[in-house]
Order: structure tokens, then C-alpha cells, then sequence
């Protein structure tokens, strides 16, 4: 039997235990009381501008403002939330349910995150007061025709918890069957840009309601907004243009989307409503076109690949850059009907960006559309700069390699690590940070480590044509040329992508990986490590890090000794290449040695 002390110890338990059940009860009325009135007040319209046939729209009432009833047609919200020095960071994205593309979307996220960091954190000295920023992110998605995904990524940068710096849209478009990234010139032909300036100055000039609340100079506007490309989604009948706060009007009216029906751009797209691919306009250009081929003539890029066959009857020939399979059917998984080694040519029937339709021994086949060139490659052996560092060719060695820096706060940790085991590693460097942080380039390079071509701006090269694809590499040299006072070496591609045309133009060796830490995708440290140690012997394998997480600077310091304990010597790339026997080639990809 309990004593009075249990039994008053008891009862006090039990009153304590009401009394939390009652707090949490009110709490729960007071929170449903509040949601009530939060849903009954009145709602602010933010409907996108729409133009209807007669061109009316009531620009003050229907005009797009940030936060407020965002469109989400698919995809599951994600939100992450960090706190980084003097910086708060803020983002909300779609995870769709297909691996390529969530794992893209977040990507993509995750560098709008890493761009805002490394332009405002900072660690306060002792007694400094720093001023706060926050990045805000939030997406509308659409689904448009033919299994289309629209996602455009709103961003406002706030500094002090009030000032509004700058608002922006990020639009982006994905194939739901591929999982990839859809390009321009599958939605759109050429032109399409003029055409829709045309349409917007026509819109802005005319209609009173724009015409009084533009900016005035709203014409050179647009063909400064057309040169660098315009923000657009597709939706289910129309495109949206998305234009960033201030860019058109003043902040006041927020970020205005116009909307275009197809029927306005039919002649200049390549998608329609029933979700057919449209057949060719019937216009004099495309005749002309139709005429030179049958005259026997060809203009552009295939006059490099093409050569008279019998009769009057034009065969168009692409190379292989590699030793590929033929399949039966455009998939890996069919059936192999042949080989082709690099240099062969075949005749193409159709090319297109994932498989080339051929014509092999008279049987209709495809190829990997990223191994056909237009041309033979002619491949020139680069001239390798090794300094005696004292390294051991019978012993194993692997390279460390570091992508998408220069940034001011890890990628110095990850040179403090190296400096102090006195190891070296690789780094791709994107030209546009080499122009914003040389000092931290001219440092790799000063600790022999090698510093390497990623770009200018990370763009996928595969997606660029042939004159934006020289200006991205004539860029990313003229910085490392003023940064290093040389041009570099080699050159990874962005997403480790290089095709055909990529192969043929840039005077590089290619250089991808075939060790992938996974580091942009965890920011973990110890998940980084435990990928990496998945791999049981590193001997000549080229291992893929980025020098823009503090996660992959945590794990190098861990990850560096590590392989020193085990034998290995950690080399750069060239390095590598060199101590194993293998000269480096323009215009050839290398994972390994």
C-alpha cells in the first residue's frame, strides 16, 4: 500500500498531467480560430496577364505578385532551410517523382543557394557588426503539351529583414518521358525571339494600360532582354513570359507575367495543343530549302559532312568519335547490329539529340546521336607540364579533382588541407568566378596544384550551337589567361557532356571522372566519404568532388590523410596521365587512367 508522500506525488501527477491537456486544448481552439479568419479574409488576385483576342487586360488588377497564390500544377514541395553566418537561406522546390529531373531541379536550387552565399556571407571579425540577408525561393509548375514540365524558380534577395534587393524568375523546361532538360530548338525555330519582341512592343505601344505604366524606354528594354533570352514556361495553351521586378515597370507591380496564346507563335513552334509535333509551314524559306536539296545543294553545318552519292541523290555522312555499337532500335538495350570505330562514316537518315537514325547496309539502324561528328577528328597530342615532386610510377596514385570554384570560403579550406599534407588535386574552375576570386586561382596553382577549364558559365556545351559553344570557351580562356597568364591544359565539360560537335570544336583533352563522390547531391560529409569509400582501390581513377560545399571541405580534410595512410600518392590529372603511360588528346574523353 502507497505512503501519503506516493500517494500526494500521485495525485499531483495526474492534476499536472489535466492541466497540460487543457493548455494544449485552448492552444488548439485559439490556432483553429485564427486559421478561420486568415481564410475568410479577402483574397488578392495574382493571375498572370493574360491577352485575350480583344487585347483587353487590367494590368493593376491582374498583374503576377510574388507569394501570393502560386501556381503548382505537379510536383511534391520540398523546403530547406539554412543558416549560414550573416545569411538566411530560404527554398522551396518540386521533387516530380523522376529521378533525373528531381535530382536536377535541386541542382539547380542548390546553386542559387551557393551564388547568394558566396556574394553575401560572412563570418563577422570580433565586434563587427554585420548587416542580415535572406534568399527567399519558391517555384510555380506547369505541364504543358507532348509531356512537358514548366518550372520557374522565383528568388527574392532581402537584406535587414525589410529592403527587398532584387526579385528574379529562373524558367526551365523538362522532358517528363526523358527525364532531360528540353532545348530551345525542340520547341522553338528560328526567330521565335524577334517574333515574340515584335509582339510585346506592338502589346506595350498600343494598349493604354501598358503604355502608361512601362518604362519609357521599353523598346530598347525588350531587345536587351531578347539578346540574353527570354524567362518563358509553357503552359497548357500558351507561353507565360516571366519578367524579373523593375525589369519592365516599376517594383511597385511586382513581377509581371504576360501570357501569349499559341495561335500567336503557331508558325514558330514546334509543339501544339493535341500534342503533336507540327508539320512544317508551307512558306517560301521552307521551299527554298526543299529546292537546294533537290538541286543537289546544301548550306550550314552540314556542308562539312556531306558528299555526292549516285545520281543527283545528296548522302549525308557523320563520323563516329569513338568506338560505338549500332542497335536495331534507338535503345541501349536492343539489339547490336554492328561497330563502328572512331573515324568510320556512316550515311545519317534523321539525327536527332539522343539517337541518329542510319542507314547500315541498307537496314534502317541507329547510333548514339553524342558519338557522330560532322567531320573525321583530327586529334592533336597536348604538351603535359610535370614537375619533379618526387612521385613513384609503381606505386598507386589517384587524382582528387574539385569542380565549380572558385569559392571564397571553402575552396581555401580545401587548399589549407592539401598544403598541409603537402598532396595537390585538380581543380575545374568556372572562368566567370577565376575573373571574381584570381587571387584563390593563382594559389592553386602556387601549391602545384593544376587548375583546369570548366567553362565560362557551367553551361551544358551539348545544348549550345556552334558559335555560342567557341564564345563560352574563348571566354572561360581569357580569364584564366588573365588570372594565370596562361591558358589551362585540359578541360572537363560541364555534366561531364561532350557530343559530337563539343569533340570536333573544343582543342582540349576531356576530361570527366569515374569516382563520383556525390557531394552536390548529399552535403554531407560523412555520406560524401562513405560514397567515396564505396570504391576499393583508386589506383589511376579520377575521383569527381566541388570545391563550392563546406561538406566536401569537412570531408577532404578527413578524406586526404585517409589515402595517404593507405599507399597512395595523390597527383593532378596530368600527373596521372603522365606517370601511367597515357598521352592526352584534343578532342577525346578520359575517366581514367
Amino acid at each position: 500500500m502507497k505512503n501519503k508522500e506516493e500517494l500526494a506525488y500521485s495525485r499531483a501527477l495526474v492534476v499536472r498531467k489535466k492541466k497540460r491537456i487543457i493548455k494544449i486544448f485552448v492552444l488548439l481552439i485559439i490556432f483553429f480560430v485564427i486559421l478561420t479568419l486568415i481564410t475568410n479574409l479577402p483574397k488578392i488576385s495574382n493571375k498572370p496577364i493574360k491577352q485575350e483576342e480583344s487585347g483587353e487586360a487590367n494590368i493593376l488588377d491582374e498583374l503576377n505578385f510574388m507569394g501570393i497564390e502560386i501556381e503548382r500544377e505537379i510536383g511534391k514541395d520540398q523546403m530547406e532551410i539554412d543558416y549560414i553566418n550573416n545569411c538566411t537561406c530560404t527554398l522551396s522546390y518540386p521533387e516530380i517523382g523522376i529521378e533525373e529531373v528531381d535530382d536536377e531541379i535541386k541542382r539547380i536550387a542548390m546553386s542559387l543557394k551557393d551564388d547568394f552565399l558566396m556574394t553575401f556571407s560572412k563570418v563577422p571579425e570580433s565586434g563587427e557588426k554585420l548587416e542580415k540577408y535572406s534568399q527567399h525561393v519558391t517555384y510555380e509548375t506547369y505541364l504543358a503539351p507532348e509531356n512537358i514540365m514548366s518550372l520557374a524558380l522565383i528568388e527574392a534577395q532581402v537584406v535587414n529583414d525589410s529592403n527587398v534587393m532584387c526579385e528574379k524568375v529562373y524558367t526551365y523546361l523538362f522532358d517528363l518521358e526523358t527525364g532531360m532538360i528540353v532545348k530551345e530548338t525542340e520547341i522553338y525555330k528560328a526567330g521565335y525571339e524577334q517574333k515574340i519582341t515584335e509582339y510585346l512592343t506592338n502589346l506595350f505601344q498600343k494598349d493604354e494600360k501598358y503604355k502608361e505604366n512601362v518604362f519609357k524606354n521599353i523598346t530598347e528594354l525588350l531587345n536587351d532582354i531578347e539578346k540574353n533570352g527570354y524567362n518563358i514556361i509553357l503552359k497548357n495553351d500558351s507561353i507565360a513570359i516571366y519578367f524579373d521586378k523593375y525589369e519592365i515597370m516599376p517594383g511597385s507591380f511586382g513581377t509581371p507575367i504576360i501570357e501569349i496564346p499559341y495561335k500567336e507563335l503557331n508558325e514558330y513552334l514546334l509543339i501544339d495543343e493535341e500534342n503533336q509535333t507540327l508539320p512544317p509551314t508551307n512558306n517560301s524559306e521552307n521551299n527554298n530549302e526543299n529546292n537546294n536539296e533537290n538541286n543537289g545543294e546544301i548550306t550550314g553545318d552540314d556542308k562539312a559532312s556531306t558528299e555526292m552519292a549516285s545520281g543527283d541523290k545528296i548522302k549525308k555522312l557523320r563520323y563516329a568519335t569513338a568506338t560505338v555499337n549500332i542497335r536495331e532500335q534507338p535503345s541501349s538495350g536492343s539489339k547490336k547490329l554492328g561497330v563502328l570505330g572512331e573515324g568510320d562514316e556512316i550515311e545519317i537518315i534523321e539525327q536527332n539529340d539522343d539517337w541518329t537514325k542510319v542507314n547500315y547496309n541498307g537496314v534502317e539502324a541507329y547510333i548514339k546521336s553524342d558519338y557522330l561528328a560532322r567531320k573525321k577528328l583530327e586529334h592533336r597530342e597536348v604538351e603535359l607540364v610535370i614537375k619533379d615532386r618526387g612521385i613513384d610510377p609503381s606505386k598507386p596514385m589517384v587524382a582528387l579533382t574539385y569542380d565549380d570554384g572558385p569559392n571564397p570560403i571553402s575552396t581555401p579550406r580545401i587548399l589549407d588541407t592539401l598544403e598541409k599534407y603537402n598532396a595537390v588535386a585538380t581543380f575545374f574552375d568556372l572562368g566567370q568566378l577565376v575573373n571574381s576570386y584570381p587571387e584563390i586561382v593563382k594559389r592553386e596553382e602556387a601549391l602545384n596544384c593544376e587548375v583546369g577549364n570548366h567553362t565560362y558559365s557551367h553551361a551544358n556545351l551539348n545544348l549550345l550551337s556552334e558559335d555560342d559553344l567557341i564564345e563560352e570557351i574563348i571566354k572561360s580562356e581569357k580569364a584564366f589567361e588573365n588570372a594565370l597568364g596562361h591558358k589551362t591544359t585540359l578541360l572537363r565539360p560541364s555534366y561531364g557532356n561532350a557530343n559530337g560537335l563539343v569533340k570536333e570544336i573544343v582543342d582540349y583533352p576531356l576530361i570527366t571522372w569515374n569516382v563520383d563522390s556525390l557531394d552536390w547531391k548529399t552535403r554531407n560529409k560523412d555520406k560524401i566519404l562513405a560514397q567515396i569509400r564505396k570504391e576499393k582501390d583508386f589506383d589511376g581513377k579520377i575521383i569527381l568532388m566541388h570545391s563550392i560545399y563546406a561538406s566536401t571541405a569537412d570531408a577532404t580534410e578527413v578524406l586526404v590523410p585517409e589515402l595517404i595512410e593507405k599507399g597512395y600518392q595523390l597527383v593532378t590529372v596530368s600527373e596521372l596521365a603522365y606517370y601511367k603511360g597515357k598521352k592526352l588528346e584534343t578532342g577525346k574523353v578520359y575517366t581514367n587512367f
